[in-house]
């Protein structure tokens, strides 16, 4: 298993204060934590649980967002859970199925050539506008928990987002649920983020490993108030 931290070179050891870490293979060393030792190591139990799922990275390379600090780092990235997408995935496919029997019974041999061909593109392009939304739906609505602050990014169109965020300090309380047949089966659902900053509640709707990923905001929380 990949080693999630290492620790800056020349850290001084403070007497009587050590925090134990234990790395993969067993290994271990003691040190003391810093703040961002603390913030790094709370996410770790994380990542040693989940090896990551469409839906849900951790520490994730290479991710931006706006107004990123250069030492701020994106421990986890959340989007929808897969399974989610099923409503207009089905709804694309009915349409094409819709369009193909069209054909194969000759539902529109009544009418005109010419009005059977505009009927017939112009369905596909609508089919193709509902699944290209659902995607992008699903795609920009991301979720993000850096080392300094929870971000949600909610997309409502091609020209039209709305970011929210919170420091690890100002959260107040984490929640979560899970509701359904399929939420339980494929273990996702919502986290609600009370915070102190100026929207008095984040959500992550529809997550992957609610639990998880509540239980290591509460660490980090924790960490960023020491």
């Amino acid at each position: 298993m990949a080693v999630i931290y290492k620790a800056p070179k020349g850290e001084q050891k403070e007497a009587g204060e050590s925090i134990t870490r234990g790395y993969s293979e067993g290994n271990s060393h003691s040190k003391t934590g810093t703040k961002k030792d603390r913030k790094t190591g709370a996410y770790r139990d994380l990542a040693r649980e989940i090896r990551g799922t469409v839906g849900l990275s951790v520490d994730p390379k290479g991710v931006r967002f706006v107004d990123k600090d250069q030492d701020e780092d994106t421990l986890i990235v959340l989007r929808r859970h897969l399974v989610t997408n099923v409503s207009w995935l089905a709804t694309t496919l009915a349409m094409f199925l819709a369009i193909i029997l069209a054909g194969r019974f000759n539902w529109l041999a009544l009418l005109p050539s010419a009005l059977q061909t505009v009927i017939v593109y112009g369905w596909l392009v609508v089919a193709l506008l509902v699944a290209w939304a659902g995607f992008l739906s699903w795609y920009f609505n991301v979720s993000i928990i850096s080392s300094k602050r929870v971000i949600d990014i909610d997309f409502h169109d091609l020209i039209y987002r709305e970011v929210s965020d919170a420091g690890l300090d100002k959260i107040e309380d984490v929640t979560h649920s899970m509701g359904g047949l399929l939420g339980i089966i494929f273990n996702f659902g919502d986290i609600y983020i009370q915070t102190a900053g100026t929207k008095p509640q984040i959500e992550f709707f529809k997550v992957p490993h609610p639990a998880q990923v509540a239980s290591t905001l509460r660490k980090l929380r924790e960490a960023a108030e020491k």
